[in-house]
């Protein structure tokens, strides 16, 4: 990845969204899908299928186990080759479903009916998303029960990002530009959900800023929320939530915190998507776009996939154009997305860029220079190098004391350290270590 500038709280990348395709591609069908019963902060579900049990497109095929957990729908026709435990790019280790494709599809042409998610209750509405397997596409994906208010309490602020969070991700932007309509009403079926006291949409500052900014405010005229439109920050990593949640008010979130359970709901245009889908045609989520870039991309496009298609099948579709097979690939952007060598993972929701780069020696650790290039860049104004040093003696409680809580695990500390040490990664582990024994 090719830096354009550095700043004060971040990076600004070359922008790589003009390599993409201006239109989704609809890939064929795979052979196989992989569904983990659980995923991202999603607590697994109770399979209510077997190995060698047909199943149909859009079959309940587990159900959850408690509120941070979700349905489970089969998005094609075919047989269930297995149940077993597969390693995540995350590293979870989970159960999945395994399912081969055969059979026929539903051909049946719905119209969508606009009129039923008017005339019910905000709790109904609830129920409905939670029902239809509806997770957030945020990286970790977010069941309903961490990213929305309970049913039927008011959310404070909606926040809406309607820009890429990491460079070679495109998805967020072609759904803005080419499936406005639908936003707008997954949107206001989402304001009548949460009942918001305030709408805020985060929109990238281009050319068409005003004329975006003119048109969200004549379509929710009618909705009795008031509504913030702010420009997005053109450096990597500002559409991170507790960023987002920031520039909104000032409020200053640390690991741990959760923004639903502060009042804050934040989603992105393909949330809105999932939630257009499910209150206009009353179907569960059984597809989602995803990015596929990378320097080893020949044309990076946005693609609609079934969920769980394996990623050895998206990015060996031709018209993608593979330039070679020695990558790397990255499940997310290449700066927090999770690599692995096993390119049977699935993508699912909260995946929205799948990178795939030319694969290259990275070099050795080496003792620092002592550049503050780390703290130069660090969205939160934290001194890296002393948190590392902390951690690295044992002294978590010191580095906690110094700031660790307010990491948002961003990666451009390690990103931009010449001595390329692991920085993120060590801040990473010592969050989550501190997180278990709370």
């Amino acid at each position: 990845m090719n830096i354009l500038t550095k700043k004060k709280k971040g990076v600004e990348f070359i922008d790589y969204r003009s390599r993409f395709c201006d239109d989704v591609l609809t890939t064929a069908l795979p052979r196989i899908v992989v569904l983990p019963l659980g995923y991202g902060k999603i607590k697994p579900a109770n399979p209510l299928v077997h190995e060698g049990a047909a199943v149909k497109e859009g079959q309940l095929i587990a159900k959850p186990d408690n509120r941070e957990s979700i349905p489970l729908f089969s998005p094609v026709p075919g047989v269930v080759k297995d149940i077993r435990k597969i390693t995540l790019p995350d590293g979870d280790k989970q159960s999945a479903i395994i399912i081969e494709l055969s059979g026929t599809f539903n051909r049946k042409s719905a119209s969508p009916d606009l009129s039923s998610y008017i005339n019910v209750s905000p709790e109904e509405l609830w129920k409905l998303l939670y029902a239809r397997g509806l997770a957030r596409h945020s990286q970790p994906a977010l069941p309903p029960y961490l990213f929305m208010p309970l049913p039927g309490k008011k959310a404070k602020t909606l926040i809406v990002r309607c820009f890429p969070n990491q460079p070679w991700d495109n998805t967020e932007s072609i759904i803005f530009r080419n499936m406005y309509r639908e936003m707008m009403i997954g949107l206001h079926a989402l304001v009548r959900t949460t009942m918001p006291q305030r709408l805020v949409l985060f929109l990238e500052k281009d050319a068409d800023y005003q004329n975006n900014s003119e048109k969200i405010f004549a379509d929710s005229r009618e909705w009795g929320v008031p509504t913030a439109i702010m420009p997005a920050d053109d450096f990597y990593p500002s559409a991170h939530d507790f960023m987002l949640i920031e520039k909104t008010d000032g409020t200053r979130l640390k690991y741990g915190d959760i923004p639903a359970m502060m009042g804050y709901v934040i989603v992105e245009p393909s949330t809105l998507i999932d939630v257009y889908n499910i209150i206009a045609f009353d179907r569960p989520v059984l597809e989602q776009l995803v990015s596929v870039g990378g320097d080893a991309i020949g044309q990076p496009t946005v693609c609609k996939i079934k969920k769980g298609m394996p990623v050895f099948e998206l990015v060996n579709i031709k018209e993608l154009s593979l330039k070679t097979e020695d990558v790397d690939v990255f499940w997310g952007g290449p700066m927090t997305g999770y690599s692995s060598d096993w390119l049977g993972s699935p993508v699912l929701p909260g995946i929205s860029a799948i990178t795939v780069n030319k694969r290259v020696r990275k070099p050795c650790p080496s003792v620092c220079i002592k550049c503050a290039s780390c703290s130069a860049v660090c969205p939160r104004n934290l001194e890296p190098m002393l948190l590392y040093d902390f951690i690295e003696s044992s002294e978590v409680e010191k580095a906690f004391k110094a700031g660790l809580g307010y990491c948002i695990e961003c990666g451009l500390c390690s990103f931009v350290c010449q001595s390329s040490l692991p920085l993120s990664p060590v801040f990473s582990q010592a969050l989550k270590e501190v997180n278990q024994h709370e």
